[in-house]
Order: structure tokens, then sequence, then C-alpha cells
């Protein structure tokens, strides 16, 4: 047995890196830190792509639209551009803390994509009503997707977090004085 049962104690960083430096995520088809990289190009090409829209699909939108929509779309999806390249900075240089920005941004986006549901159901036209359900599909249908980008960033951030933590407190047995932190053996028949 091990853990407080047992009378050992473990460090739980070394634990908890084993267990997710081998967690596959996007059902099984790749490693967390793949996933977390995948999921920050999706995101990179989707700000992209939403501000490219905004920019040239104005004449789809009635006014009332352009005038609810168009300036938090512009707000989040950047903050999204950018913290989409602080996430892939950060996963390939080991830096947990870049990914925080990308959390938040999930966040942002999960509200974002509700409230723009709502701005298109209620100022839409009242001849399209058949559409409604969609709009609300769409907006769930977003919230999940930023929910699951949001849990598999934060487990690449405890992940890369934990590898630190590591990777810091290693200790030499090696007996090497000039290697800090030193820990001498003892050997039971010393005593």
């Amino acid at each position: 047995m091990s853990g407080v049962w047992g009378n050992r104690h473990e460090d739980s960083a070394v634990n908890l890196y084993t267990l997710m430096a081998k967690y596959r995520c996007c059902c099984g088809a790749c490693r967390l830190r793949v996933g977390g990289f995948i999921i920050a190009i999706v995101c990179l090409i989707q700000a992209i792509g939403v501000i490219t829209t905004l920019c040239f699909a104005s004449n789809f939108f009635n006014p009332k639209q352009m005038e609810y929509l168009m300036v938090p779309a512009f707000i989040l999806m950047g903050f999204e551009l950018i913290s989409s390249f602080l996430m892939l900075i950060g996963i390939l240089m080991d830096h947990p803390y870049l990914l925080l920005p990308f959390q938040f941004s999930c966040i942002l986006n999960m509200m974002g994509s509700m409230g723009m549901g709502l701005v298109l159901l209620v100022t839409s036209d009242k001849n399209s009503t058949q559409i409604y359900p969609a709009f609300a599909a769409a907006s769930m249908a977003l919230v999940a997707i930023f929910l699951w980008f949001l849990v598999i960033a934060s487990m690449t951030y405890v992940m890369l977090r934990d590898k630190k933590r590591l990777t810091a407190s290693e200790i030499d047995f090696n007996e090497d004085r000039y290697i800090e932190p030193h820990m001498e053996r003892v050997f039971s028949a010393e005593f």
C-alpha cells in the first residue's frame, strides 16, 4: 500500500505528473501535450477565421446585430488569438503559466457564445422563427466545445506545472559535492 494508509509518503507531484504524462485525450488519439497543442492551433485558426469573416461578411447581419456583435466579437477573438499563441509557446517551452490566459479565454468564449446566441435570437426578424432552435443548439455546442478545451488546457497546465516542480526538486544521490541540493546516503549498517 502507498500514500497515507501505507505510511509511505509519496510525492504527489511525481504521481500526478506520471499519470498526466500517460493520459490520452481527444478520444484516445493523442497524449495530453499534443492534444493541447492541437487545440491551440485550432483556436488560432478559428480566431483568424472569425476576424476575417467579420471584416468581409458584414452584409449578412442587420444593423442591430452589427451594433451588438461586432465590438465584443473582435475583442473576444483578439484575446483568443493572443492567448492561443501564448499557449503554443507555453507548451513548446514548458512554461505552464502561459496556459492561464487561454483558460480565461475559454471561459470568456463560453459566456460570449451564450451572449451571441441571445443577441441573434432577440434581434432576428420575426419571420424566421424556425431557426431559433438552431441558434440555441449552436450556442450550446460552442459552450460544450470551449468547456472541453478548458478541461484539456487545465490538465495540460497541471502536467507542465508538476513536470517543472519535479525537475526543480531533483536531489543528487551521487554524492557529488558540487551539485546542489546534495543529500548524503545513510546506510543502516552505520547505526
